[in-house]
């Protein structure tokens, strides 16, 4: 048999091929409806009308955009630490004496500070939000504990033969009370004789303060009565305050020049 040149044999071949995907292409094209032939294009323009109308939905619903701004939750940045002076420290919402209340910082407590004052208000970061607190509470550095025990720094030469208690009442007076240094104990008559009293020698204002933190910390310190600026305070009359005294002559007999503590001995709990 005569075999045809090579290239009339590649074309024999591929040409079947060819004519089956033009038929194929063909068939399918006819047996669409003719509704359906634009199909493809249809979709993707009634898909993009849907978005259009999508958009602008969420465009007419949406607030403006300082409103959405405001939304924004930004967390206050601190900008230091500080302590807490005062025994209970008011946290507010707001920079002002009617604002809500949220807790009390116990004495000492570190806090962070954001550097922003209002007034007498400085900002803090409680529980990661921005709150206010009286600034003048606030100190960089730790203040001493209400009620210490250590010796006086200026010596303790006056707790010679006193009891526990006048020693409570010294230290403590002591840690807070740095400008005083001059006190009384052992000697004279009555408790001073016992061991059971302490004369606090200081001016008028320190002394209104003295005298504040001693009725306040009875308890602790073991005190039973104050005597200061020619008044008594006792523990068994505390509801009704200060009572005046009489003339005693002088100055220092009147308690004018220094605060007076008796104590019961050793009922204090510091």
């Amino acid at each position: 048999m005569r075999r045809r040149p090579l290239a009339q044999r590649i074309l024999r071949a591929a040409v079947p091929g060819a004519t089956l995907v033009a038929l194929l292409g063909t068939s399918v094209a006819m047996a669409l409806p003719d509704s359906d032939k634009g199909a493809s294009t249809s979709t993707a323009t009634t898909q993009a009308g849907d978005l259009d109308a999508r958009i602008s939905r969420d465009l007419d619903v949406r607030p403006p955009l300082d409103e959405r701004i405001k939304e924004v939750d930004i967390k206050p940045v601190a900008k230091g630490e500080k302590y807490s002076t005062a025994g209970a420290l008011n946290v507010r919402t707001e920079p002002n004496d009617n604002a809500k209340v949220l807790t009390e910082l116990k004495r000492s407590t570190k806090v962070p500070v954001t550097g922003n004052e209002d007034g007498k208000w400085a900002e803090i970061i409680y529980k990661d939000e921005a709150r206010w607190v009286t600034a003048k509470y606030l100190s960089d550095e730790k203040p001493p504990p209400l009620i210490s025990d250590a010796p006086c720094a200026s010596g303790s030469g006056v707790e010679s033969g006193v009891q526990p208690d006048t020693i409570r009442v010294h230290r403590a007076v002591c840690a807070l009370f740095g400008s005083v240094t001059n006190y009384g104990g052992l000697g004279g008559g009555g408790e001073h004789a016992a061991g059971r009293a302490l004369d606090i020698m200081t001016d008028s204002a320190t002394g209104d303060q003295i005298a504040a933190y001693l009725q306040k910390n009875y308890r602790a310190l073991g005190i039973s009565q104050v005597i200061w600026q020619q008044r008594i305070w006792t523990v068994q009359l505390a509801s009704g305050g200060w009572r005046s005294m009489s003339d005693r002559g002088s100055a220092t007999a009147n308690h004018m020049d220094h605060v007076h503590a008796t104590t019961y001995g050793n009922s204090g709990t510091s």
